[in-house]
């Protein structure tokens, strides 16, 4: 049963009407319910949920730089448009290309929605992300922007292992140079 009060968080690098690449540094929030879709970039974006005749995936890139997108074919005037949304990775929205999930989830949401079919997604996107051994909380707001948690939970280099590493380069390195010496003083006789 869909639920008329379920709004399902997702977050955006950003959407367009020519399926072009786009990328955008702050994430745009989009929610979903059972009546739109509401992106809020400037201007906002809604999308009447009964206006979307089709939902799918759309790839835009070469094998290097693949990025998955997802093509809403919506009925507007009488016309067929294309909108293009291009979700993130809340849990690692410096990486464009980990974003499967997210793009699963909403393709699964709005095909569910338009079909008048029960909804399995959950609608926090922090938990439809979160493997068991990435971050433990819970309690994660849908509605705090994705940098928020990473710059929190991320793993940061401490300073003792930092240095470990610079002294570690400098042995190899070191050892590296007396090899190269040897072997010079080899050659030159």
């Amino acid at each position: 049963m869909i639920s008329q009060k379920a709004e399902y968080i997702f977050w955006l690098y950003g959407w367009n009407n020519n399926g072009s690449f786009l990328s955008n540094e702050d994430l745009i929030k989009c929610k979903v319910t059972h009546k739109k879709i509401q992106i809020a970039s400037d201007p906002v974006k809604n999308i009447p949920i009964n206006s979307i005749k089709k939902c799918t995936l759309y790839t835009v890139g070469g094998s290097t730089f693949l990025r998955h997108l997802i093509k809403l074919e919506v009925v507007k005037d009488k016309k067929i448009i294309d909108v293009y949304i291009f979700p993130a990775n809340p849990i690692k929205p410096n990486n464009e290309r980990s974003n499967g999930v997210e793009v699963n989830a909403f393709i699964e949401l709005i095909t569910c929605l338009i079909s008048k079919r029960d909804v399995k997604v959950n609608p926090n996107p922090y938990i439809r992300n979160v493997s068991k051994n990435q971050i433990q909380d819970k309690n994660l707001d849908p509605n705090i922007s994705p940098w928020v948690y990473y710059h929190r939970y991320r793993k940061k280099t401490s300073l003792s292992k930092a240095v470990f590493k610079i002294i570690l380069t400098f042995f190899i390195s070191f050892f590296l140079l007396i090899l190269l010496a040897v072997l010079v003083q080899y050659l030159a006789h």
